[in-house]
């Protein structure tokens, strides 16, 4: 059934502004890209690009939005591009590497602003991640000061960018180092010179991700006094729920990656503590709170303490690592990819030494053996080399996976209260709206269709195959525990009655 927008206050705000956003190009970028051009007449949407792999801002506009989640789109609005406007620039170079004419441009015309454009690689240097992550927010921060019509400014961080806290509420915290000091030291110092003291800048920290954000709202604090500005800090997002397609993702950052290569066979087990609570938050749900948080971010106006929503899974629905893996496991065995080299499992496993040790016995024992019988084929190996990408992956995730926080979320709830009717099934981010189950149930979907690039019609193939694949994982196993048998009676109980012998 069709929603009446014309009783929707969110609508009618965004109507008729030009909005400017940086990240666009990125997953959440370009959900929020879609959704306002799908629902809201805005007027224009300017959107910061770079240079990426040699290829042109101007040869990346059209190619960014060439995807399945704009075909909803391109179906009822096919012109939809004329609506777009590109901005040549960088948020990791000084002023945003923006022209002065079109800065002055943008000073003159822009109404909102959704900065979410980042590194969110884990283990970026410092130097980089301080650049985009920091200066990056300083400098857009300080274009918004300039601008003459600017409504609302909203700032996408992180929920964990405060990570060594146990407990986060929706308010600013005292970074180890302020904006302006980090920015100092990095651009001071070397890239080598930061790596040897990168550790003991971030204390507590364990990424320069996660760092840098929680400096970067630093920036904001200090720096965007007297704006209509909010932060918006969702939880690990992943594919969405229902629109505009069903679990939509372009990505294997976060769980995702984890899911794709539990359903390929690849990833077996996982150092994670069954009962952590996952903060998962649908990318479909986290951008309607963004919109309606930039919403109100204008009602309040800038003369107001800066808003801050933590938008993380509800304590009334929470999710652990451990129910996650539990209805993973069930509709990946609906619907296995037809692509996979093993039998659909995972184990969580909170020790590290234990982590490690089935690691090398079921990923790097078989993936040396494949990379053996690849050289004797006089082939290029690479199970040992893709093992080693996950393991490392592994690593970045396993602080998030065995650790679990608790985020208050009194502002989110006041901001999603305060929609009327029209505005709450329009732009639902109620993370109690939902059941876990049909929530990944459209992320199983999304990622075999989209990142696997299955199709629905080899599932009966698939499940074919996975019958015989279960069939050689337990024969494996059976073997396995008969020369874990063998081995205890025909050497260790030798031993053991030897030792016992010598101390009678």
């Amino acid at each position: 059934m069709e929603i009446d927008t014309s009783k929707s206050e969110i609508v009618q705000f965004y109507r008729d502004k030009n909005v400017f956003i940086t990240g666009a190009s990125g997953f959440l970028g370009r959900l929020l890209v879609e959704k306002l051009l799908r629902l809201c007449d805005v007027k224009k949407l300017y959107i910061l690009l770079r240079q990426k792999k040699g290829v042109t801002p101007k040869e990346r506009l059209h190619s960014v939005f060439q995807v399945p989640l704009f075909d909803p789109l391109r179906a009822l609005k096919p012109n939809f591009m004329e609506k777009i406007e590109l901005v040549e620039g960088d948020v990791g170079a000084p002023g945003l590497g923006i022209a002065e004419d079109m800065k002055a441009l943008l000073v003159e015309k822009i109404h909102v602003v959704f900065h979410g454009a980042a590194t969110v690689r884990f283990e970026e240097p410092m130097k980089r991640a301080a650049a985009i992550n920091v200066r990056g927010c300083r400098d857009i921060t300080l274009l918004c000061k300039e601008m003459k019509n600017l409504k609302a400014f909203l700032h996408v961080s992180t929920a964990y960018c405060n990570c060594p806290r146990a407990e986060i509420g929706e308010m600013f915290y005292n970074p180890p180092l302020t904006a302006d000091n980090l920015l100092k030291l990095t651009e001071c110092l070397s890239d080598e010179q930061l790596g040897q003291i990168s550790q003991t800048i971030m204390g507590d920290w364990p990424n320069t991700y996660a760092f840098t954000k929680a400096i970067a709202e630093n920036a904001i604090e200090n720096y965007a006094i007297g704006l209509p500005v909010c932060v918006y800090r969702p939880g690990i997002v992943i594919s969405t729920f229902k629109e505009p397609i069903e679990g939509w993702i372009d990505n294997l950052y976060g769980p995702s990656g984890i899911v794709a290569g539990t359903a390929a066979g690849l990833i077996r087990v996982a150092n994670a503590d069954p009962d952590a609570r996952a903060d998962f938050v649908p990318a479909d749900l986290c951008i309607n709170g963004m919109m309606a948080a930039a919403y109100k971010t204008y009602l309040l106006g800038p003369d107001t303490e800066i808003p801050i929503f933590n938008f993380t899974t509800a304590k009334e629905n929470p999710l652990t690592y451990g129910n996650f893996n539990k209805i993973i496991r069930a509709h990946g065995a609906k619907m296995p990819p037809i692509q996979a080299v093993w039998y659909l499992t995972l184990t969580e496993i909170k020790s590290k030494f234990w982590f490690n040790i089935f690691c090398f016995l079921i990923h790097t024992i078989p993936a040396f053996l494949i990379d053996t019988i690849l050289i004797c084929l006089r082939k290029p190996p690479q199970a040992l080399k893709i093992y080693r990408k996950i393991h490392k992956f592994a690593d970045v995730l396993a602080y998030f996976a065995l650790r679990s926080w608790s985020f208050q979320t009194h502002n989110l709830q006041a901001l999603m209260n305060g929609l009327n009717k029209t505005d709450r099934q329009l732009f639902n981010f109620d993370m109690n709206s939902f059941t876990w189950d049909e929530m990944i149930l459209s992320n199983a979907r999304g990622i075999r269709k989209f990142i696997m690039k299955e199709d629905e019609s080899n599932i009966p193939a698939a499940k074919r195959k996975m019958f015989f694949l279960h069939i050689i994982h337990r024969t494996f196993q059976f073997a396995l525990f008969c020369i874990f048998m063998w081995f205890t009676s025909a050497v260790l109980s030798p031993a053991l009655r030897y030792g016992l012998h010598r101390l009678s």
